[in-house]
């Protein structure tokens, strides 16, 4: 569930990538693919086949029988303060939907007026923030690319690279600390 909230808004297909190592047992191995069906993925991958049973082996192939209800995602919401990828990706988003903002991965105030006027552009409720109705609409927009490579050379030009100025092609999040281990999702 995680991944998928995670991955909406790039609008690409997933498959999902399963474990046969150490022969888990072949119900998992079907509530695996069962998931994946009800998500909407085209396929599913395996990892580690040298490891596992015949049994297993067979379970990934075989037909998967009983109804899983349908499901979807819907994107978390990103707002004055996030960081990241997914801020890189809404600042090209807005550069194409017409929204001027400078692609930094930062969410900060230029962001905010950015989102707002394109809500207030696109008829929807203007919070600033990206929320669902948010990206439904704004991934329509098509992206305005960043060429990193070209902002790093400009960042060197003039001076001897540095530690400091390889990276000065990347969005100011690239830089950023890891958080912690974002696969592991929500605790209970």
């Amino acid at each position: 569930r995680h991944t998928y909230r995670w991955n909406v808004p790039y609008d690409r297909p997933i498959f999902p990538l399963g474990q046969t190592w150490q022969s888990p047992p072949v119900a998992e191995i079907k509530r695996f693919r069962q998931l994946a069906s009800a998500y909407g993925a085209p396929g599913v991958s395996w990892w580690e086949w040298s490891q596992s049973s015949a049994n297993v082996f067979r379970a990934t192939g075989r037909v998967v029988t009983g109804n899983m209800t349908a499901r979807s995602e819907k994107p978390v919401t990103v707002r004055r303060g996030s960081s990241g990828d997914w801020v890189v990706w809404a600042q090209e988003h807005l550069n194409g939907a017409g929204q001027a903002v400078k692609v930094t991965g930062n969410f900060g105030p230029q962001t905010v007026r950015a989102v707002t006027a394109f809500q207030t552009a696109e008829g929807l409720p203007a919070s600033g923030m990206l929320d669902p109705a948010t990206w439904t609409a704004l991934i329509e927009a098509e992206p305005v690319s960043t060429a990193w490579a070209r902002r790093a050379r400009r960042a060197r030009k003039g001076r001897r690279a540095s530690a400091a100025s390889v990276g000065a092609g990347a969005p100011a999040s690239a830089r950023l600390p890891s958080k912690g281990n974002e696969l592991a999702g929500k605790r209970r």
